[in-house]
């Protein structure tokens, strides 16, 4: 039985699994997917931000590529992206997923990745025990009294695993260390750093411990908050092999158990605390990153709704505009709160209660009102009093953005009451900015947001057109070659990795079995994933029509047969001819200008057999 990837995993396994993988059953779980032609379904891409949806999923085909990025392939292909998961480690997801079994792995390689994996997940939860079990003892009294004052009692920090890592240099190191922990796996699991004379220290001292959590429950990751001054106030994990930070969000595995159907976005920590403190269990905080595009679509894959609740200052208000795009751009509904004199929502709830705050949720605002009371607050002069001519200037150029016409006229509505003037006017000045781009003046919150991602189709000329329209029949109909009249072998292709590629799949076992899914991993592995070979493949591959019917099918392969044999001929006879030229023996020289003529000679008689 064949097997891929030095015996891991049999390819029959792999071809079951791809067989009965729906690629967009699989791809709509992290990506809302539209039907924009006959063949294809297209959406806003996940691996890269964009405003037009460049992301196409084909169903017959069973692949993915986006246009913008360039990222394609099969579901394996899907899942190492979207995951961070090694090929191994994709298949063995997906097996799971539609339930079909894989042999246990005899691959040292595989086999110490697999345990690397378990063993940083334990010892993950070593520390968080460690940490926990440091802020209960006399050692945490200082920890345990910050976190009172922030209201936070023994119960709510046990139900969220808080802890407290100690001052002392490598205490937990010590620790880990006596329970049969390598300093190497401290060091992978981000738990530890080496200092300059080499010796390993505690990577989080002195701070308050948030244990980060996937939604499946399994624990990544820590943040820490400062108890001094000293360093910074907030530090996180580093990626790891188990950990991307833009891949999680903080308090998911709690928010969701929650029966609302929407989800509050936070900036921090105590944000989530202090709102499941007031009785809202649906908060999630964004790892101190700026909210990504996978974390956008771990929100999709849980609520419809999203509430955004970041700080009122300049960077949060950039933040809470970009969030919003990015969750619309995916089908979210976004509302966004403001809270009142600029503070966090941990901050608003411990000052005011948590009453004051859930009457806050009644307030909340749409992105383009929020962005207008933005360029309000903006437009203030020093003694309170807006500043027409600034405030009607900024809001124009906004809603001469806006392409729902509905919004645009209610919102100018709005600036016509506030500036005093009738509502004709602002939306006569919102024409002529639509009229004059260049006129646009209203960039003050949106400057540093990505302007519109533009579709790029540039295949690499050194890849030949006909060879890959060839590679792709044979994939799409590779139960009908014994039906053919001909024989296409591998020596049509040009030598090469197309080639190589072909010679897979004419490989008598593989016919009848080998479909289109199944193409981009062996590119993948051929190329070993060099975009010179991928795009072109992958875009001929979404962009080629469906041949309904078997004789014209076979047809489309017999022009592309006959054209690369004729190529072939010229290509072999060329060959010849050089080794003539560059022979130095009388007898060789000869032999090859014989096998040349010979060559030419078929070529010729092949030609008149075609036509």
């Amino acid at each position: 039985m064949k097997t891929r990837l030095a015996g891991l995993i049999p390819e029959s396994i792999i071809n079951e699994i791809l067989a009965r993988t729906d690629i967009v059953e699989l791809v709509s779980s992290y990506v809302p997917l539209d039907k924009k032609s006959s063949a294809n379904l297209f959406g806003l891409c996940p691996f890269h931000e964009e405003d037009t949806p460049s992301f196409s999923v084909a169903p017959r085909k069973q692949i993915f590529y986006c246009f913008g990025c360039h990222k394609g392939g099969n579901a394996i292909k899907f899942i190492q992206e979207i995951e961070h998961l090694s090929f191994p480690e994709a298949i063995r997801l997906l097996a799971k997923r539609v339930n079909v079994d894989i042999p246990e792995t005899d691959d040292p390689h595989m086999q110490e990745m697999l345990k690397l994996r378990k063993r940083l997940l334990a010892i993950m939860l070593d520390a968080a025990r460690f940490y926990h079990l440091t802020l209960l003892d006399e050692e945490g009294l200082k920890a345990r009294s910050y976190l009172k004052g922030r209201a936070i009692k023994k119960g709510i920090a046990q139900k969220f695993g808080l802890g407290y890592a100690p001052a002392a240099w490598d205490k937990l190191c010590q620790h880990l260390q006596s329970k049969g922990y390598s300093q190497d796996e401290l060091l992978k699991a981000g738990l530890a750093t080496r200092t300059r004379q080499n010796t390993l220290i505690d990577f989080f001292r002195n701070r308050v411990m948030f244990p980060v959590f996937d939604r499946q429950g399994n624990l990544l990751a820590f943040g820490g908050r400062a108890l001094e001054d000293s360093g910074p106030k907030y530090l996180n994990t580093n990626d790891t092999v188990i950990y991307h930070k833009g891949k999680h969000l903080y308090g998911l595995n709690f928010s969701k158990k929650s029966k609302s159907d929407k989800i509050i976005l936070v900036e921090g920590y105590f944000d989530v605390i202090s709102l499941y403190l007031a009785g809202i269990d649906y908060a999630v905080a964004t790892l101190g990153t700026a909210l990504t595009s996978s974390q956008a679509n771990l929100l999709k894959q849980q609520t419809n709704n999203v509430i955004t609740c970041f700080d009122a200052d300049r960077s949060g208000r950039k933040a809470t505009l970009k969030s919003a795009r990015m969750l619309e751009k995916i089908g979210i509904n976004v509302e966004v709160l403001l809270v009142p004199e600029n503070k966090d929502p941990d901050d608003y709830i411990r000052e005011y209660g948590p009453n004051r705050f859930l009457a806050l949720l009644n307030e909340t605002m749409e992105p383009l009102a929020f962005e207008l009371e933005m360029i309000r607050q903006d437009s203030l002069s020093e003694d309170g009093s807006l500043q027409i001519s600034a405030y009607q200037n900024l809001a124009a150029g906004l809603l001469a953005k806006e392409e729902n016409a509905i919004l645009r006229e209610i919102y100018a509505a709005k600036v016509a009451e506030e500036i005093g003037t009738t509502t004709k006017a602002v939306l006569t000045e919102i024409a002529r900015r639509q009229n004059s781009p260049q006129d646009d003046q209203s960039g003050n919150l949106t400057g540093d947001i990505p302007p519109r991602s533009r579709l790029r189709s540039t295949p690499s000329e050194s890849v030949k057109a006909d060879e890959i329209q060839l590679i792709l029949l044979i994939s799409e109909y590779n139960d009908i070659l014994p039906e053919l009249d001909f024989t296409i072998e591998s020596e049509d292709f040009e030598e090469g990795p197309l080639r190589k590629i072909a010679e897979r799949m004419l490989n008598p076992e593989q016919t009848g079995i080998f479909t289109t899914a199944n193409l981009p991993t062996i590119v993948e592995e051929i190329s070993g994933g060099d975009e010179v070979l991928m795009r072109p493949i992958m875009e001929a591959s979404i962009n080629s029509s469906e041949l309904s019917n078997p004789s014209q099918r076979k047809e489309a392969i017999r022009r592309l047969f006959h054209k690369l044999r004729s190529e072939r001929f010229v290509r072999e006879a060329h060959d010849l001819l050089e080794k003539a030229t560059n022979s130095n023996d009388p007898k060789l020289k000869s032999e090859y200008l014989e096998k040349y003529k010979n060559k030419q000679f078929e070529g010729i008689r092949w030609k008149q057999n075609i036509y």
